[in-house]
């Protein structure tokens, strides 16, 4: 008499081949991780770190991004590198602001630090300012900068459709041609301290926020030709300079740092974090013929330990502008 079950033997075929499947599944997610991680240059960050198995965060997050891309990505840093309350944090950018000397040049490719406001918010006043002075109501502000929490190779987007901060949403830009990797930027601050200032001074500007650890200054060039090829597009390369030194020593390198900018040399990781966008931005003046001008530096009063900021801006040569 039937019961209207499957038998022991059917059961048995049925969990073998559900087990086949499984491991079928899980071989392909391995791999697709893999294929994620490596960027497709053949980079793994944590087989760099001498480990042969992902951070399980990582893994986490790479199967996060398969399932479901974000279309914001939140604040990670307000009320530590700025104020989150928006009324604080719009009067702190325009005192900021308000600070810079009226003969602050104007430039559509600038430098700027991204430390706390408190440290260097003046500072990066500056090279805003210089883009104000423009006149140019900017539609696409591309920021370069360094990966500071997470290993990496290459330039990635966030994939988000906008970036928040207090002050509102920033609608954001994708090249197809890039990458995008929420992990990279879920927690790096170099880019969104920079976007109080775009909120303020361009509130109708998209924004190409881009990671850059890409090592070949001419692939950084491109990109940095391809977004002024747009006359009302813009250039920022969020990057501090020297770190955690005696301030003696620490003037001594950001001195040395600003001369090779002056002459158009190549910098390295210990003269400024964000010195892989910076040497794409050099490359590109030099081809150019854009001069870079030291506007301001200073350097965190911290005791003996010190970071350095600056601002720069590349200002067009008189012979270019007279070929215009």
């Amino acid at each position: 008499m039937s019961t209207g079950f499957p038998g022991r033997a059917a059961r048995e075929r049925r969990r073998a081949m559900s087990a086949k499947i499984t491991a079928v599944a899980r071989a392909n997610e391995v791999s697709d991780r893999h294929d994620w991680a490596t960027r497709g240059d053949g980079y793994c960050p944590w087989l760099s770190r001498g480990s042969n198995r992902p951070p399980r965060r990582a893994n986490l997050h790479t199967i996060r991004q398969v399932r479901q891309e974000p279309s914001v990505r939140p604040a990670a840093v307000a009320g530590m590198f700025y104020p989150a309350d928006p009324r604080t944090l719009k009067q702190a950018v325009t005192d900021a602001l308000n600070s810079v000397p009226d003969n602050v040049p104007a430039a559509r490719c600038v430098v700027a630090p991204h430390a706390g406001y408190i440290y260097s918010g003046q500072i990066a006043a500056h090279s805003f300012a210089a883009l104000k002075k423009t006149g140019i109501d900017f539609e696409l502000i591309a920021i370069l900068g360094p990966n500071h929490r997470v290993p990496y190779r290459g330039m990635c987007t966030p994939g988000a459709d906008y970036m928040e901060t207090p002050l509102g949403a920033v609608k954001t830009v994708h090249p197809e041609d890039f990458p995008t990797d929420p992990y990279v930027h879920e927690l790096e601050h170099c880019i969104e301290v920079e976007l109080p200032f775009v909120q303020v001074l361009f509130p109708n500007a998209t924004v190409l926020p881009l990671v850059v650890a890409e090592p070949d200054e001419l692939k950084v060039a491109a990109v940095i030709e391809t977004v002024l090829h747009n006359p009302k597009a813009a250039v920022v390369i969020s990057s501090d300079m020297s770190h955690f030194l005696p301030p003696d020593e620490s003037v001594r390198m950001d001195v040395a740092t600003i001369d090779a900018v002056a002459d158009y040399k190549p910098i390295d990781g210990f003269q400024a974090c964000g010195y892989m966008s910076w040497n794409g931005l050099t490359h590109y003046a030099q081809e150019h013929s854009l001069i870079p001008t030291l506007m301001t530096r200073d350097h965190s009063h911290s005791g003996n330990s010190v970071v350095g900021y600056t601002s720069f801006a590349y200002l067009e040569s008189p012979s270019t502008q007279e070929g215009e």
